[in-house]
């Protein structure tokens, strides 16, 4: 992530870009704000739909993806965000 921001004019994940955002606005650090926002994302998709959501979904929001995604590979559930993505595109698909 510190790479990243130093080169933040190249392009940046979506997700960074909010966390930066935030981080400039309101202060806090960046990975504080991917936690905040990960935790966020967590309680709206619980609120929507549970199937995405599992213990791999918490540690991914907590630890920020460290491990690569293995996670999703052993059905721990997916991360924050692409759990909410998911539930999103699959109610937009119902539509």
């Amino acid at each position: 992530m510190a790479v990243s921001v130093k080169v933040k004019y190249l392009g940046l994940h979506p997700w960074d870009v909010l966390n930066i955002a935030l981080f400039e606005r309101f202060g806090f650090s960046i990975g504080t704000w991917s936690i905040i926002v990960g935790l966020l994302l967590i309680v709206v998709s619980l609120l929507i739909n549970k199937k995405y959501v599992n213990i791999g979904t918490f540690l991914n929001a907590l630890l920020i993806g460290l491990g690569g995604g293995l996670h999703v590979s052993g059905g721990l559930g997916a991360g924050p965000r692409d759990g909410f993505i998911s539930q999103y595109l699959k109610e937009q698909a119902y539509q």
